[in-house]
């Protein structure tokens, strides 16, 4: 995305030196800073105070006059972008370059994709964050000399972890310092008493439902924006009765192609089979979302659609209101309740097993440049997560009708 959002500065050269070349970088960048024909420059090298930055674009203005423009993947402005920008507007001012304008330049949450090419002037915006760097700024020396002691001590320092440590990015010595205590998951969970009535409410046929999808930060096919995720797969247990042996249908787009009609027309093929009266059990109503996506993409379904949305039941509301059990770890994920419930049913030992693996493996797949055996193991592995997904809803409703309290 960062050599895209360069073509928005025709006329911009690269500092080639790479973050092993410093000194290099920084005498590339004085001498193009020089140069009067270069427009824009792109990873330009600063060094001040001991403190080293590359900034992703350096605008030319009139007068002596620069913009500074941070490129994110994001499609929105973040708290902790503006200590991004700020750091590296304290070290181009210690530098002797003035700046006209610290701004954000990041994806733009509104801009729909034509099909044909993006429009740059579309795709991107660009946020001016100089109003609010002023502070941080003024407390950046001292926030470097207290890093510097804090690195030079012999031990860490002693904090207590908390919410920063995961946010805005996870720290990757939490483990360390916040060691996981296994807890026994044979241990009795707390059922609420209305938990028996709430499952009693099913209505068979059962549809036990996941979709996954891929994100792209840059739109692939028409009507859609950054990031939204493309549905490419879904899978499907079905329970015609109670005490009935398990179904299982499923799909997956391993193509480059627009996906998206051939997902909704084999799924509505098989929620639609028979009953159209049978509870669709899905977990979190991730896949409400995505339906939603489908209907404004593909109207002439929106009313088909909307049937089935009438049929979700989210089974880890249920849970979270009538569930209780140290074992989960504060988190009412998939992942966290699972191994409590239905210790039986685990995803150790598989290729992809999580969401972000099997997006990977996605753009690995639909890429094509894999070979014919791994793009068949690869497409298994995708099969095998999507299904284990689905299997571990119908599974976790059985644990809690032996687990309700009579």
């Amino acid at each position: 995305m960062g050599s895209l959002a360069t073509q928005a500065f025709p006329g911009g050269v690269r500092v080639e030196e790479d973050y092993f070349q410093v000194h290099e970088a920084v005498a590339r960048t004085q001498a193009l800073l020089a140069n009067d024909n270069v427009r824009a420059i792109f990873e330009a090298a600063f060094i001040f105070n001991d403190v080293l930055v590359r900034v992703d674009v350096l605008e030319r203005l009139p007068e002596d006059y620069w913009r500074l423009i941070e490129v994110k993947a994001s499609n929105s402005v973040k708290d902790y972008h503006h200590s991004d920008v700020a750091v590296q507007q304290y070290v181009l001012a210690g530098s002797g370059l003035k700046t006209a304008e610290s701004c954000l330049m990041h994806l733009n949450r509104d801009y729909v994709y034509d099909g044909f090419g993006y429009d740059l002037n579309q795709l991107f915006t660009c946020s001016d964050l100089s109003p609010a760097l002023g502070e941080i700024i003024a407390n950046i020396p001292g926030n470097l000399a207290a890093q510097r002691q804090s690195l030079a001590a012999p031990a860490p320092p002693e904090i207590d972890p908390g919410k920063f440590c995961k946010k805005p990015f996870p720290c990757e010595f939490l483990a360390h310092c916040q060691p996981k205590v296994p807890v026994d998951a044979r241990a009795q969970a707390s059922i609420a008493a209305g938990l028996r009535e709430v499952l009693r409410q099913l209505r068979y046929p059962l549809y036990f439902m996941d979709f996954e999808t891929y994100g792209p930060a840059l739109p692939i096919f028409p009507g859609m924006r950054p990031y939204e995720p493309i549905p490419l797969q879904w899978s499907v247990h079905v329970q015609r009765r109670l005490g009935a042996e398990l179904e299982h249908y499923e799909f997956l787009a391993d193509h480059p192609h627009d996906p998206r009609k051939d997902f909704l027309d084999s799924l509505l093929k098989i929620l639609e089979d028979g009953s159209r009266d049978g509870h669709i059990v899905v977990y979190h109503r991730y896949e409400e979302g995505r339906l939603n996506d489908l209907a404004r993409w593909l109207p002439t379904y929106a009313q088909r659609i909307e049937e089935v949305k009438g049929r979700l039941w989210d089974l880890h509301r249920v849970i979270k209101i009538h569930v209780k059990h140290a074992g989960f770890g504060g988190s009412y994920s998939l992942k966290s309740v699972l191994p409590v419930l239905v210790p039986h049913t685990t995803y150790e030992g598989m290729e992809i097993a999580g969401g972000l693996q099997a997006s990977l493996a996605y753009e690995t797949l639909i890429k094509g440049e894999l070979g014919e055996v791994e793009s068949r193991k690869l497409r298994q592995d995708l099969l095998d997560y999507c299904h284990q997904d689905t299997l571990a809803l119908f599974e976790l409703i059985k644990a809690l009708k032996n687990r309700c309290p009579n």
